[in-house]
This record gives C-alpha cells, sequence and structure tokens, in this order.
C-alpha cells in the first residue's frame, strides 16, 4: 500500500495460497484475505486508491457480492472492504483507535450522517461477532491489532474515512440481510489454510509495533536463518511460488526483479502494509 504497488498488493493476495498449494504441498484455494485480516483490510482499500469509485455505489452491494469470486469493477473495491468488515468487524474499532476517530460522531459525507460509529459497532456484524468465533481466533485479532497499530493512518484522510465509515454502515444493513449469517457460519468454520497462520502463533502485538522489531520474531529469525554466508537470500518466502504470482502481472516482463523487491520488503518487516 505504502509504496503503491497494488497489482503487486492483489496478486499476492489471490495467488500466494493457490501457488504455495502447487509447489510447497500447502492445502486450500483461498486468497490470504480470507485469513489475514490485514491482507483483507489492504486489498479493499488498496483497490479504492487505484480504481475511481463512487460513495453511492456502496449500498449496491449484496450478500451475494461477498461470496462471488469476480465481481463488477465498479464495486470491487466496496465488496472487498464489506468483506473484510464481515469477515474480521473487530479490526473496524482498532483502526478508529489509531486514527483517532470520534466514535460519538458520524463522518462529514457519508451516505449514513444518521449514523455514529459507536452506534455502528454497536451492532451486527460488530455486535456479535463472538458468535462466530474461528480457530487461532486469538492470532487473529493480534494480527488485527497491529495492522490498525501500523498502517491505520492510511485510513485517516478524508475520503478514506468517509468510504471506511459508508462501509461499515452498509454492513450492518447487510448483517441482517438473508444468507448473510450463514456466509459468516462458513468463513468462520474455513480451516484449510489455516497454515498461514502457522508463523504468527506466538507472536505478541509489542513485536508489530515496537520501532525496532517490525516483524515478528519467529518469522524474522526464520528469514535471517535463509541468508548464506554473504548474507544473499538463500530462502526468504518461496520463490518459486512467488515468481509464478507475479508472473501473472499484467504487464510485469520480470517476476524475478519484483519479487526481489518484494523479499527486500519482507525482510525490513514492511510487508503486508
Amino acid at each position: 500500500l505504502r509504496s503503491k504497488q497494488f497489482k503487486a498488493l492483489q496478486a499476492i493476495n489471490r495467488g500466494y495460497v493457490r501457488q504455495m498449494a502447487q509447489v510447497a504441498g500447502k492445502g486450500g484455494d483461498l486468497e490470504l484475505a480470507a485469513v489475514l485480516p490485514s491482507f483483507a483490510y489492504s486489498a479493499g482499500l488498496g483497490r479504492f486508491l487505484e480504481v475511481e469509485t463512487t460513495l453511492a455505489s456502496v449500498t449496491e452491494v449484496t450478500v451475494q457480492h461477498l461470496v462471488d469470486e469476480e465481481v463488477p469493477e465498479s464495486l470491487e473495491a466496496h465488496a472487498r472492504l464489506l468483506r473484510a468488515i464481515v469477515a474480521f468487524p473487530e479490526v473496524v474499532a482498532h483502526l478508529l483507535e489509531a486514527i483517532a476517530a470520534p466514535v460519538s460522531s458520524a463522518v462529514r459525507g457519508s451516505l449514513f450522517l444518521n449514523l455514529t460509529w459507536q452506534e455502528m459497532l454497536q451492532s451486527p456484524p460488530f455486535s456479535d461477532a463472538g458468535s462466530y468465533p474461528r480457530k487461532s481466533g486469538g492470532v487473529i485479532e493480534t494480527l488485527g491489532r497491529a495492522y490498525a497499530a501500523r498502517t491505520g493512518i492510511l485510513f485517516k484522510g478524508e475520503d478514506c474515512q468517509r468510504w471506511l465509515h459508508t462501509c461499515c454502515a452498509h454492513a450492518t444493513k447487510l448483517a441482517g440481510a438473508s444468507g448473510c449469517a450463514e456466509v459468516r457460519k462458513r468463513w468462520a468454520q474455513e480451516e484449510s489454510c489455516l497454515w498461514v497462520l502457522d508463523e504468527y502463533q506466538d507472536v505478541l502485538l509489542a513485536e508489530f509495533t515496537d520501532a525496532h522489531n517490525v516483524f515478528p520474531a519467529a518469522v524474522r529469525d526464520d528469514a535471517r536463518a535463509g541468508r548464506g554466508e554473504d548474507g544473499a537470500p538463500t530462502r526468504v518466502w518461496d520463490r518459486e511460488a512467488m515468481e509464478q504470482i507475479l508472473a501473472g502481472l499484467e504487464g510485469n516482463e520480470d517476476a524475478a526483479e519484483m519479487y526481489a523487491l518484494l523479499e527486500d520488503l519482507y525482510m525490513q518487516g514492511a510487508m503486508p502494509e
């Protein structure tokens, strides 16, 4: 997000799990956004920043759009953020805390000026999130808090706040719509890609928020272990899988070069912001 590499973000989100399933024998066929709150919210925000959208079209998103693999381009950013909100509703409160948003008021320019943040957070899908517990829920909670602490500032702009507020308000409408409860239950029970969370089982929030430890120790140490005597990377991520993912980017003629860039960001702890 910070480097505005939106196509790379979407490619990794969509392809990493599938490529790892093929190359490294991992299970699952989902987007990273289905497992990691960081990718869920970033996929929506990245699309919002990349493609021109209208705030009014947020209300056109239906429950079916939340589960469809492809949605109209004009609705994609909205649908992705709404998926994130419905799947990981607890992150919104952390984002509001990170940007010091006054929860007792609405957001100027939102489509739902009659709803304050506080009123929304007291309604589903926010108020009943505990009714849809996930395996590794504690890890997901930590990752959501960490994401908000490190990336919340990107939601602070007026346009982003209006969009976030409007989507959250619409999410409260979708939560009561036919079929939404079933979708939430299915998402919460999905286990095929829980291996993505393996590296984060013992992480602490401080490992993400400490300015000197910008990536979880377990992952950072594993990355360092993948470097040779000369310090050159020998095993950080799965190179073949990542190159295959990035090779699918339109107009990308040198997947290896892009991989090297992302690998460097990884070592600096800048991913997946």
